[in-house]
């Protein structure tokens, strides 16, 4: 499968973002959903670090 996917993954992102820049839309995903996704990432981490679930 190689690492394809991520490529066009990131490309799509970036892509998007760009369009935003360029023509002052607002983006698709906004703060709340950044800071969602850190809270996630931070749990799986932590659930990691103890091999164990963890409140989110």
């Amino acid at each position: 499968m190689g690492r394809a996917w991520l490529r066009k993954e990131y490309g799509e992102q970036a892509d998007a973002f760009a369009s935003t820049v360029s023509t002052e839309e607002p983006l698709l995903s906004g703060l709340d959903d950044a800071i969602a996704n850190m809270k996630a990432i931070d749990v799986l981490i932590r659930s990691a670090g103890t091999g164990g679930w963890q409140a989110f």
